[in-house]
């Protein structure tokens, strides 16, 4: 598998491709603004066809190029149901107007925690964390050791919790059960800044002490 990372929009949002060259297919984690032309552009080049859309959570920023790799592709769309709302609304629930119009684009597929995905040749298995959202997932790669975090778990931080949906409890619980129970090595890819570890997270993290 190959990873690419892409961050683009007005709050430097994260997301990711990672290419199966053996079966020429792909998975994209979240769709941010501006995100699409690049993502599409890679996919292109390497002939690879998008597989599945994966999205951590549905916050303007996470989902606002969804409808152009939905049009452009026909990749179904993977969500949690608690955060499929802001799909079906995006503008409808923000606490401030959007800076770009996201169209209504609802989901293919719901996830569950702890469900086995199966896409493009590789395992993937659902990390139900709430906290930053009532839906917020991580998505975990085993054999890649890979965990695309979204907004649940920064570098040196974890997601706020002062918007709609969001809980610290739920979240440092979410942390504690769901993402501190993986091994050190696991290389964590959150939805803003510079990826990390587990290790590091788990012993330098400021929010993480003691937890």
């Amino acid at each position: 598998m190959e990873l690419h990372t892409f961050t683009t929009g007005l709050v430097a949002t994260n997301c990711y491709l990672l290419l199966n060259p053996d079966n020429a297919t792909a998975i994209l984690i979240d769709a941010p603004p501006e995100s699409a032309d690049p993502v599409l552009s890679v996919l292109q080049q390497h002939r690879c066809s998008l597989e599945a859309i994966l999205l951590t959570h549905t916050h303007w920023d996470h989902i606002a190029d969804l409808h152009i790799f939905k049009k452009r592709t026909g990749a179904p769309i993977y969500v949690h149901p608690a955060d499929e709302y802001r799909l079906i609304d995006p503008a409808a629930h923000s606490i401030f107007p959007l800076p770009v119009d996201i169209p209504p684009t609802p989901a293919d597929n719901y996830v569950e925690h702890q469900q086995q995905l199966q896409l493009s040749g590789t395992d993937c298995t659902v990390k139900h964390t709430p906290g930053h959202t009532e839906g917020s997932v991580c998505f975990y790669f085993p054999h890649l050791q890979f965990l695309f975090s979204g907004d649940t778990l920064f570098a040196g931080s974890i997601g706020r919790t002062d918007l709609p949906g969001g809980n610290m409890e739920q979240l440092i619980n979410s942390i504690r059960k769901e993402l501190l129970t993986l091994d050190d090595d696991v290389v964590v890819y959150p939805g803003h800044g510079p990826s990390t570890t587990i290790g590091e997270e788990r012993h330098y993290n400021p929010f993480l002490i003691g937890v």
